[in-house]
């Protein structure tokens, strides 16, 4: 459970939106942000994951913040290491000097990525990857990782239309199995077409729910922006 009371989230103390209050949780899961470019939906994400701090308001956790999976928009990385191994470092767990890699660790990342249909790059470097290729061994690692809260800045943008699908009904799913999650995207069309639900971010909050009339509401209303 994520509870957010009278949030403001800005920059030089600029609030990019304010007094914005919702809970989160596995019941509302997913929660898809929805907004005009630059109304703040990355800065509320980052806000949640705690890269930046609020003007204002509350975030609080039910569980602990390590229990915390992030995927952001913009996401690289200097090595230069095989996917699977790469994979594998989202099941290493803290240890005295080293982080500790379980047993499981290859067997589980190599499930992950053929969860995703990306198996086949399990022996390629990182570096040679494409975008949509990057996002999608990102997601692989989240999957692995021991997180009840996901938060992912537009996790499909980079992606082809299966891979969208393939994405989107695999976060619904995760959702379905306990995982709190809250995604941007702008790619409402291929969306799961129950449940989950809609908070569009603006100086007026809304929530819609993914029930047809509301959904096409949503739509109608970011196409007027």
């Amino acid at each position: 459970m994520i509870r957010i009371e009278e949030l403001a989230v800005g920059y030089n103390k600029k609030p990019v939106f304010s007094r914005l209050s919702f809970s989160a949780s596995s019941k509302n899961s997913p929660i898809i942000l929805a907004g005009r470019n630059g109304s703040g939906k990355s800065s509320l994400l980052k806000a949640i994951a705690g890269f930046i701090k609020p003007i204002s308001g509350k975030i609080e956790f039910e569980s602990e913040k390590s229990g915390i999976a992030w995927l952001p928009q913009h996401f690289r990385v200097a090595l230069q290491i095989p996917v699977l191994d790469f994979v594998c470092m989202g099941c290493e767990k803290p240890g005295k000097f080293l982080s500790i890699r379980p047993e499981n660790a290859m067997t589980k990342s190599m499930d992950a990525l053929q969860k995703l249909g990306i198996e086949a790059l399990a022996n390629k470097n990182t570096e040679e990857l494409s975008g949509g290729e990057w996002q999608l061994v990102c997601m692989a690692q989240m999957l692995v990782q021991d997180a009840n809260i996901w938060l992912l800045d537009e996790p499909t943008a980079s992606l082809d239309i299966g891979h969208k699908r393939k994405v989107l009904n695999l976060l619904w799913e995760e959702a379905k199995g306990g995982k709190t999650i809250i995604l941007s995207t702008h790619d409402l069309p291929f969306l799961p077409e129950s449940g989950g639900s809609f908070l569009f971010v603006s100086d007026k909050p809304e929530f819609f729910t993914n029930l047809p009339e509301e959904r096409k509401a949503l739509i109608q209303k970011l196409e007027n922006l």
